[in-house]
């Protein structure tokens, strides 16, 4: 990581964005971008919009996810979150399930 070829990006994914944060954090001045999966996107104010899931956000997450954003900003490294998901009335194989936009559905 010293001297990388560029543009040099990461891929971070998973359930926790808290798991996640110390790491974003680290590696915003190391890449040029940073893809952003699962639910950690909805955390981002970019990607704020009708809460959806069973889990409401903390708000100390949220301000500290809008921290990371505003560094990448400062530092000019592109975040690229999701644009659609698959939603489903519940968590099981077996519901029915669509692709939705992303802004449709965001933890807020």
């Amino acid at each position: 990581m010293g001297n990388p070829e560029r543009p040099l990006g990461a891929i971070i994914g998973g359930a926790k964005i808290s798991t996640k944060l110390d790491a974003l954090k680290n590696i915003i001045s190391k890449v040029n971008y940073i893809i952003i999966g699962r639910r950690n996107g909805f955390y981002l104010p970019e990607g704020q919009g009708p809460q959806c899931g069973q889990v409401a956000p903390r708000a100390d997450l949220v301000a500290s996810a809008k921290e990371i954003m505003d560094e990448a900003g400062r530092k000019g490294v592109e975040i690229l979150l999701p644009v659609d998901i698959v939603a489903a009335p519940e968590f099981d194989n077996n519901s029915p399930r669509s692709v939705v936009p992303a802004t449709r559905c965001r933890t807020t």
